[in-house]
């Protein structure tokens, strides 16, 4: 089995993948925003779960709401 074949990857290559900071996606992790579980201090998520969160991001009708800005 080669890197392209893993089925779990760790917080580096999600944030390859889907072109957010590592710090982005930690905190997308962090607060069950993103499909991914801590095991062992590292961050891991199914590559085919990240996929379909990217879809349902995308494509789905019920978009986030976004946080308003105070200044």
């Amino acid at each position: 089995m080669n890197k392209s074949d893993k089925l779990l990857v760790q917080i580096q290559e999600i944030a390859d993948f889907v072109g957010l900071s590592v710090k982005t996606v930690k905190k997308l992790a962090e607060n069950n925003d993103m499909p991914a579980d801590k095991i062992d201090g590292t961050w891991y998520s199914h590559k085919d779960a990240i996929e379909q969160w990217i879809f349902e991001r995308c494509y789905s009708k019920k978009k986030l709401k976004r946080k308003a800005v105070v200044k």
